[in-house]
């Protein structure tokens, strides 16, 4: 079994692992509620929001300065978690929103993302930004958190690394769907 030096608590091994887990807690979140039940009212009001919140000149760095913000407060211990769960009802209820106007299964649109692999780059990055809070808190409560805080912005840049991959191709889809429906 690996054994940390007291340099380094957590392998990137583990990190990934932990970073996997709170992955798939947030996934649960998102699509537990994509699929509640609004109506159309509802839906309508809930897709302007969200189309004021993305603005009408879609980029990969538009989509980049929406989402990494939203992951360095989730690595806000205790807050974090929080943020994080907000963060995937809110975007639930938009796919439950696009699910109702378009008259289709939201399971369908929680498939998109992961078929088409910005779905688990953008959840990996913020899984990675979740576990971190995790971990500050856990090397904090063991009085290691100076070897914590190292790892910080390795974590941040592994983040940001993660979400710019995620956000080139998401905009390169929606581009190419766009051109396609034109």
């Amino acid at each position: 079994m690996y054994q940390p030096s007291y340099r380094e608590e957590y392998s990137w091994r583990q990190r990934l692992f932990y970073a996997f887990i709170a992955s798939l807690v947030m996934i649960a979140i998102l699509a537990a509620s994509s699929f509640t039940e609004i109506s159309p009212e509802e839906a309508e009001s809930i897709m302007k929001a969200a189309e004021a919140i993305i603005g009408p000149d879609l980029s990969p760095e538009r989509i980049v300065l929406n989402n990494l913000p939203i992951a360095l407060l989730m690595m806000i211990p205790v807050l974090g978690l929080v943020i994080a769960a907000f963060a995937m009802y809110s975007t639930g209820l938009v796919f439950a929103a696009i699910a109702t106007t378009m008259q289709t299964h939201p399971a369908l649109l929680l498939i998109i993302p992961f078929i088409t692999v910005y779905g688990i780059l953008e959840f990996l990055a913020y899984g990675f930004a979740v576990s971190e809070g995790v971990l500050i808190i856990r090397q904090a409560l063991k009085r290691r958190l100076r070897s914590e805080l190292r790892s910080i912005p390795i974590v941040i840049a592994v983040v940001a690394v993660l979400l710019v991959a995620a956000a080139l191709l998401e905009y390169a889809l929606i581009s190419a769907f766009m051109q396609t429906a034109a």
